[in-house]
């Protein structure tokens, strides 16, 4: 009895033998757990601009038109994974303004070059302007994207808010040749009562930076070098010192 018992138990292991040489019974069972790689790839910036001229930006006309900034970005997991691109700027100082009295004598005002009110008496400089802290760029073809222009839309000094002697103005007026106004100037800017235009206005960008952003809130940063931009007239061009 006990001899038939071993043959079936041989019976029964034996079919189990060659799994165990190649499965390995004697090994450890392991569960073994990947994590899994982040699928997201943060976006890139492979350019931005404009780049100021010795860091200075002029424009010479009577209706500036400012100076937008721009970024070309990229994704390894394709230009549809981008999602905003954001200017800020730490600080915007106006350093420096021109301002030209009414010269006329016939009741409709006109502006020459061959004067000017002081400006520290309108407006002290310099002066620190509100930063911007976010400005969503437009987007363009591919991975352009843009801001507004900088310095006339954005950063622009709003002289009537800024000055107490300076009032809006309307009216007829037979000349455009300006930066910014007419405006109406008051004492003690003044002795009296005067129509004013501004005909140079100078604006310095510190801390200037674009952040582009994908879907998933990964960034990419665009750090710009400080700039100044300068805005003036073709005859106030010539009558600078």
């Amino acid at each position: 009895m006990t001899s038939r018992l071993r043959r079936l138990s041989l019976l029964i292991l034996l079919p189990f033998v060659p799994l165990c040489m190649a499965t390995g019974c004697d090994d450890e069972d392991k569960i073994v757990v990947e994590s899994p790689e982040d699928p997201n790839d943060p976006p890139l910036i492979a350019t931005f601009g404009p780049q100021a001229p010795s860091g200075v930006f002029t424009q010479v006309s009577h209706y500036p038109e400012g100076v937008p900034l721009y970024i070309v970005g990229g994704d390894p997991d394709g230009l549809s994974d981008l999602n905003l691109a954001a200017l800020s700027v730490d600080t915007i100082q106006l350093d420096r303004f021109i301002a030209r009295p009414d010269t006329s004598t016939d009741g409709c005002i006109h502006f020459s070059y061959t004067d000017t009110i002081p400006s520290a008496a309108i407006l002290p400089t310099p002066l620190a302007l509100p930063n911007i802290q976010f400005h969503a760029m437009e987007r363009g073809e591919g991975g352009l994207f843009q801001s507004d222009p900088l310095g006339a839309y954005l950063g622009f000094p709003r002289f009537v808010d800024l000055s107490p002697t300076l009032d809006d103005w309307g009216g007829c007026s037979t000349s455009q040749a300006m930066v910014a106004g007419p405006y109406f100037a008051n004492p003690p800017a003044v002795p009296i009562r005067k129509a004013v235009v501004i005909t140079y206005v100078e604006l310095e960008f510190r801390g200037v930076k674009v952040t582009l952003y994908d879907k998933v809130g990964a960034t990419a940063v665009a750090n710009y070098p400080d700039f100044r931009i300068v805005f003036t007239t073709p005859e106030e061009l010539t009558a600078l010192p």
